[in-house]
């Protein structure tokens, strides 16, 4: 994926489209037909509950777009939305847990797992 625009001259609302919904932001060199703006983004957070404004968003994704650019972001995840796809599954016992804080400690060895990306990731254990 290349950017569309250089980082210098974008404004927040596109990086944050870009993060959840990749072909949506103006960001995004062969993206969607409908691009959000930053003033559209502000209108739909103002009028939606936060997690129905990040479906609206993502549901504006085509398919086909991510079919040719696979490595575009196209969904949006917190505990809540992750703990009830785990229910369903029928995980029973589900905890929000955090860098190195796993129950195993072989995961809580940070040298060789959870080293990308801490800042940017969910950290959620189930059992069944």
């Amino acid at each position: 994926m290349k950017l569309l625009k250089s980082q210098g001259k974008s404004f927040i609302g596109e990086f944050f489209l870009w993060r959840i919904a990749g072909s949506v932001s103006p960001l995004h060199e062969n993206g969607a037909k409908k691009r959000f703006t930053d003033k559209e983004l502000k209108e739909i957070f103002s009028n939606m509950k936060y997690e129905d404004a990040l479906d609206f968003i993502t549901s504006h994704c085509p398919v086909e777009i991510q079919k040719e650019c696979p490595g575009n972001h196209i969904n949006w995840w917190n505990f809540n939305k992750l703990k009830k796809m785990l229910e369903k599954a029928g995980f029973t016992k589900i905890y929000l847990s955090g860098y190195g804080q796993s129950f195993s400690p072989v995961l809580r060895n940070t040298f060789f797992f959870d080293n990308t990306a801490p800042e940017l990731s969910l950290y959620v254990e189930a059992f069944k």
